[in-house]
C-alpha cells in the first residue's frame, strides 16, 4: 500500500495542497480563491466519482441477477469501490480545505 499511496493517492490528491501552500507563501492575498478552487475541484471529484459508483453499482446489481456470480459482476463492483474510495478521500480533501478556508476567515485576512 505504501508505493500505491504514494505514487496515485498522494500525487493526485496532494498536489493542490501543495499548489494552496506554495500560493500561501508567494501570494497570500490569492490564498482565499486557491482554496475556493479546491473546493470546487473536489466537489466536482465527488460528484463525479459518486455518478461513476453508482452507475457501476447499478450494473453490477443487473449482472448479478441476469447472470449471477461471474466475472462482470465482480469487474463491476470492484470499479464502484474503486469509485467510492475515490469519493472518500475527495470528502477527507474536502473536509481539510473547509478547516483551512475557516482558519483563514477567522485569521481575519
Amino acid at each position: 500500500m505504501g508505493g500505491f499511496r504514494e505514487h496515485l493517492i498522494d500525487r493526485y490528491f496532494g498536489f493542490r495542497e501543495r499548489y494552496v501552500a506554495a500560493v500561501a507563501e508567494r501570494a497570500p492575498a490569492s490564498l482565499r480563491m486557491a482554496i475556493v478552487a479546491e473546493i470546487a475541484r473536489l466537489g466536482f471529484l465527488l460528484a463525479g466519482c459518486g455518478l461513476i459508483c453508482a452507475v457501476f453499482a447499478v450494473l453490477a446489481w443487473g449482472a448479478l441477477q441476469r447472470e449471477g456470480v461471474t466475472l462482470w459482476p465482480s469487474v463491476f463492483v470492484l470499479c464502484a469501490l474503486v469509485a467510492g474510495l475515490a469519493s472518500s478521500l475527495s470528502v477527507r480533501g474536502l473536509a481539510v480545505a473547509a478547516r483551512r478556508l475557516r482558519a483563514l476567515r477567522e485569521g481575519g485576512s
